[in-house]
C-alpha cells in the first residue's frame, strides 16, 4: 500500500491508487521478507516435503509430552454434580399490571 500510495475510504467505501509506479521501501522499520516456494513436482521427486515432514516433527517433539512427563497433576474422574435448577424451589411472583392511572 506504501509503494502505490493506496488510500482505502470505508465512508463511502472507495480505494485510491496514488502511483502506477512502485516507490521504494525505505525507513528503519522496514524489513524485506523473502518468499521461499518450490515446485511440487520437483519436490516430490526429491523427496523434500517428506523431509520437510520429519524436520517440523523433530522440531515439535518437545511440545507433545504424556501426562506423566508434564509434570501436572493426573486427570481425576468427575464424580459429582452441581446442581444449578432446584425444581422444587418456587419463586414469589405476581402478574404486572398496566395502571388505572395511566
Amino acid at each position: 500500500m506504501f509503494q502505490h500510495q493506496i488510500c482505502v475510504g470505508f465512508n463511502p467505501a472507495r480505494v485510491v491508487v496514488g502511483s502506477q509506479e512502485e516507490n521504494p521501501l525505505e525507513g528503519l522499520a522496514t524489513v524485506l521478507l523473502a518468499l521461499q516456494s518450490m515446485d511440487l513436482e520437483q519436490a516430490k521427486q526429491d523427496h523434500a516435503i517428506e523431509q520437510a515432514q520429519k524436520e517440523l516433527l523433530e522440531f515439535a517433539e518437545p511440545l507433545c509430552k504424556t501426562v506423566k512427563e508434564t509434570g501436572l497433576p493426573p486427570l481425576l474422574a468427575i464424580n459429582h454434580t452441581i446442581p444449578l435448577i432446584d425444581p422444587k424451589l418456587r419463586y414469589p411472583w405476581w402478574p404486572s399490571k398496566w395502571l388505572d392511572a395511566m
